[in-house]
């Protein structure tokens, strides 16, 4: 081939090549940071929603009344451990003292729809009495919450990732680390009330 030949050829350089492939990076980059950031904003609104609503209500309630909420026999300790009392008390307990049951993404105020990372479901609360790291606690008990979920509210909540220490804990947690979230899809967790 002579000089004519080459001179005539179109492409692209290798310089004009390195740019698009930069961009590209860049974009890619920055699909996968508003991922997470759509992430992180669907924790906190499960948490202000869902988890600090129920805390809200706990404690107007007893403002309000002088009453732990879901206290049926006066002992001051919560019994709504089933979906039946729970559903009392979005329709009763609280509309009787002027409040209104935390908004959720499904029928039941005691209950929300969670996607984690690994695993989907529906996450149910109780307000009950249990024994948490040797001392009984009046908590709000969910069941059934995506690991990584779970890790993530904790972190919200006490600063740091610790299943087994603070106001948000691994119910029943086997030592200080979660699960992990690959492994182990959902964790029960106990969130202290007082």
């Amino acid at each position: 081939m002579n000089r004519k030949t080459l001179k005539n050829k179109k492409g692209f350089t290798l310089v004009e090549l390195a740019i698009v492939l930069v961009i590209i990076g860049l974009l890619l980059a920055a699909i996968l940071k508003g991922q997470d950031l759509m992430r992180s904003a669907r924790i906190k609104k499960y948490y202000n929603q869902f988890i600090k609503g129920w805390e809200i209500a706990y404690l107007q309630y007893q403002d309000r009344t002088g009453k732990v909420l879901g206290d049926i026999n006066g002992d001051g300790y919560p019994d709504a451990t089933n979906t039946g009392r729970m559903g009392q008390l979005c329709s009763t307990d609280l509309p009787q003292v002027g409040l209104t049951p935390p908004e959720t993404n499904t029928n039941n105020c005691y209950a929300e729809n969670m996607a984690g990372k690994y695993y989907n479901g529906t996450v149910y609360i109780y307000l009950r009495r249990l024994t948490v790291n040797g001392k009984p606690h009046n908590v709000l008990y969910l069941t059934n919450v995506p690991t990584d979920i779970a890790i993530a509210i904790d972190t919200i909540v006490d600063g740091k990732m610790d299943a087994n220490s603070g106001n948000f804990q691994q119910y029943n947690a086997s030592g200080d680390d979660w699960p992990d979230p690959q492994t182990t899809n959902a964790v029960n967790c106990a969130y202290i009330l007082d």
